[in-house]
């Protein structure tokens, strides 16, 4: 008869799963923040260009949200089996070469494209419908 070895990895004592499901709604919940407001303030400037700043916008929310629940979940993940892995007795605790790496390079990219979003919304003209006199106010 053949002897196989099996493995099952057992429940998760610490119930990261709900933890991460939890840090990517409050991620979710900063970067809509974060997205809201220029959105808000184009508005209210009425910014002749205001439906491409919420399109821009938006492209931002969906691209930073999902590269950061990404690396959450990358480093959730590897710190769950770097812990398998010590308990185990036969890891070395000082390799870490099969880290995740967070993507720095993304990041930047995303908060140079924000940078550009907040001037371009505080650069352009606000809009002044036709035959409408700016300077009427004034008076």
């Amino acid at each position: 008869m053949i002897q196989l070895l099996s493995y099952a990895e057992g429940p998760d004592p610490e119930d990261s799963s709900l933890r991460v499901v939890v840090i990517a709604l409050a991620i979710i919940g900063v970067i809509g923040l974060l997205a809201a407001i220029p959105a808000a303030v184009a508005r209210r400037r009425l910014h002749r260009h205001r439906e491409g700043i919420v399109a821009a916008l938006l492209l931002w929310a969906v691209l930073s949200a999902g590269s950061a629940i990404f690396a959450v979940n990358a480093q959730t993940t590897y710190a769950r089996e770097y812990n398998r892995r010590i308990m185990s007795g036969y890891f070395d605790p000082r390799d870490t070469a099969d880290a995740p790496e967070l993507p720095w390079a993304l990041w930047i990219a995303l908060m140079a494209a924000y940078a550009g979003v907040m001037v371009w919304i505080w650069s352009g003209a606000p809009f002044t419908p036709q035959g409408s006199d700016p300077t009427a106010a004034d008076r």
